[in-house]
C-alpha cells in the first residue's frame, strides 16, 4: 500500500524470452496511487513455434507509460498483446507497441481498451511498419499484422466549462 501524500516514481523493465515451442502467459497489473508516475518497458523475444500472451492491466494510477517491444524472431510464432485501463480524474494511461516480424508465418493480435471518466486521458500508438527486414515473407507478415490489429480509441470529451 502506498501513502497517498507522497509522490512515487516506478521504473520497471521486464524481459521475456520465449524459447522454441514454448507457451508463456504474462499478466502485468498496476494498482497504485494517483501520485505514482510509472514507466514500464516490456521486451519480448519469440523463437520458432512459441505462443506468447501479454495482458497489461491498469486499474489505478497517476501517470502511466507502457512500452511493449516485440521481436518475432522465429518462424510460426503467435503473439496476443492485450491491454486494459480504467482511469478517472486527472489520470493518464499511454500504451505504445512496436512489433517486429523478422521470420516467416508470425501471427499477431493486439487489443487495447480504455474506460475513461472526468478528464482522464488514454492513448495508444504503434508503428506504421511492423518490420525492419524487407524480404517478401516479412512484408507479407507485416501486412497481415496491420489487418488483424484492432485499436479502440476512446471518445474524447472536453468538459472544461
Amino acid at each position: 500500500t502506498q501513502a497517498h501524500d507522497v509522490d512515487f516514481l516506478n521504473s520497471q523493465v521486464v524481459e521475456i524470452f520465449a524459447g522454441k515451442n514454448s507457451v508463456v502467459d504474462f499478466y502485468d497489473i498496476e494498482d497504485s496511487s494517483d501520485r505514482t508516475r510509472r514507466v514500464s518497458t516490456l521486451y519480448l523475444h519469440q523463437e520458432a513455434g512459441s505462443n506468447l500472451m501479454v495482458d497489461g492491466i491498469t486499474l489505478k494510477n497517476g501517470m502511466t507509460r507502457n512500452d511493449f517491444i516485440v521481436d518475432l524472431a522465429g518462424d510460426n510464432t503467435e503473439l496476443h498483446l492485450l491491454g486494459m485501463a480504467m482511469a478517472s480524474g486527472q489520470r493518464h494511461v499511454d500504451n505504445h507497441t512496436m512489433v517486429c516480424h523478422t521470420a516467416k508465418g508470425g501471427h499477431t493480435d493486439e487489443l487495447f481498451k480504455y474506460v475513461l471518466d472526468d478528464k482522464a486521458v488514454g492513448s495508444f500508438s504503434g508503428p506504421q511498419r511492423a518490420c525492419i527486414d524487407r524480404s517478401p515473407h516479412v512484408l507479407k507478415a507485416a501486412a497481415a499484422h496491420r489487418l488483424r490489429r484492432r485499436e479502440v480509441q476512446p471518445r474524447l470529451v472536453d468538459r472544461s466549462d
